[in-house]
């Protein structure tokens, strides 16, 4: 943790404070069962506040503390215990050689302390001298992660929408940390706060990279067509595949990188591009001899690019429910956190920049959606930052636009990102 100045917690009194909080979460269900101490001490939100912190103190400790003594030791608590959820889950802490990633109780702790709220300031007060800044309450939060109707729902769960609990995608709330051995931190990441996801990925999934698609370039001896050799690999496998004419390209045959054009000198029928689904070397092999067969090939076989899937199998699972809500974890987490340089997701040629940012297209809609509203500026993109407008879309507090689970249809500019996602959506977990 950052080193504060001033006077420095005490971290046996801090640990009193956690386990005061802990028993207090503890015995409420008790408490309200049996209808003891609530009354007007009932917290509707589930809160721990100074007085519960004061009344649990004196009957554990026997001690008797007045509850504003608690107003620092809260501050103190919302503070460290971020810092040691996060220590948790880097790994670093061993137990018999048992990696402990979480403490769910701690966890409730925090969450219930920053639900508390803090002390008033009185109108004398505010009127005297300005409020003094207050730093943001670290407090964990959910997501929930939705289909886009019932009937996706149900075609991709494969069971009644009742048969499975709602899924979410917890998040805890962190200061942020070095990320290098040394211990030292970027000075442009102090005093910054980290989003992180808080689910377990390593031992919960298995993982397999496989080759999606390749696509080659041909030059055969032989003056053929395109359907022509199209069929003839079709005859000699199953796979499927698409071929191209390389002299007769258009801008819209896009395979990972826009088809070259080939020379004019070249003739028509003679150079080719070949996309071919779930390749493997014998299946390459095959294709190449039928193709040396009957038509000949000059010059060497080019590769123009080579697409993998990256699959993710939920492992270790107790029922078909549980691998349920870890795969559409999966696919929340990869939504929302899986992402590649701009460039790569740029159309080549777009009329409009903004169109590059468009994150799903439904099969209900045409019309793409994007992740901030549009707000009066549908040309700039939301990666043109320094647009007066591009900041007042981002940093405004309307509701931006779901992020569905199920099958997404995006547009060619984000490839990269549909591989995985179709991948995972359509069944390959």
């Amino acid at each position: 943790m950052k080193s504060q100045g001033g006077k420095q917690a005490d971290p046996r009194l801090i640990l009193q404070c956690v386990a005061t909080a802990i028993h207090e979460l503890r015995i409420r269900p008790a408490l309200r069962t049996e209808e003891i101490e609530t009354g007007a001490r009932q917290h509707r939100k589930g809160e721990i506040t100074k007085h519960d912190l004061a009344t649990r103190w004196s009957r554990l400790f026997d001690q008797v503390v007045k509850p504003t003594a608690f107003d620092a030791r809260l501050r103190s608590m919302r503070r460290i215990l971020p810092a040691y959820l996060a220590y948790l889950r880097s790994g670093k802490f061993t137990v018999s050689g048992k990696e402990i990633r979480k403490s769910p109780e701690i966890a409730k702790v925090l969450k219930a302390i920053s639900k508390a709220s803090t002390p008033g300031v009185s109108q004398k007060t505010r009127t005297a001298a300005p409020v003094p800044h207050t730093p943001a309450v670290l407090a964990p939060f959910q997501i929930e992660l939705r289909y886009s109707s019932s009937d996706r729902e149900a075609e991709y769960r494969g069971l009644g929408a009742s048969a499975v609990a709602n899924p979410i995608l917890p998040y805890l709330v962190t200061s942020s940390a070095s990320t290098v051995a040394s211990g030292r931190q970027r000075t442009d990441r102090s005093d910054k706060i980290v989003l992180k996801p808080d689910v377990i990925i390593r031992g919960a999934y298995k993982v397999d990279a496989l080759v999606d698609r390749i696509a080659i370039f041909v030059d055969t001896v032989a003056t053929t067509s395109v359907t022509a050799l199209h069929d003839k690999i079709s005859r000699a496998t199953a796979a499927k595949t698409f071929v191209r004419d390389l002299t007769m390209v258009t801008p819209r045959d896009t395979w990972g990188a826009t088809l070259p054009v080939a020379d004019l000198h070249k003739k028509s029928g003679q150079h080719f591009a070949i996309l071919i689904q779930d390749p493997n070397a014998e299946l390459l092999t095959v294709i190449l001899q039928a193709i040396e067969r009957d038509f000949g090939t000059t010059g060497s076989i080019q590769v123009h690019m080579i697409e993998v899937a990256i699959d993710f199998y939920p492992k270790n699972t107790t029922s078909v429910q549980d691998a349920i809500l870890r795969r559409e974890q999966m696919v929340g987490l990869l939504q929302r956190h899986h992402w590649t340089p701009h460039s790569l997701l740029r159309d080549h040629c777009p009329s409009v920049p903004r169109y590059v940012d468009a994150r799903q297209i439904y099969a209900e809609k045409e019309a793409p959606r994007y992740l901030f509203a549009q707000q009066g500026d549908s040309f700039h993109s939301d990666s043109e930052i320094e647009q007066p407008k591009v900041r007042h879309r981002i940093l405004s507090s309307k509701t931006g636009k779901d992020i569905y689970l199920g099958r997404v249809d995006k547009r060619d500019s984000q490839a990269a990102l549909n591989v995985i996602q179709a991948g995972i959506c359509d069944g390959d977990q």
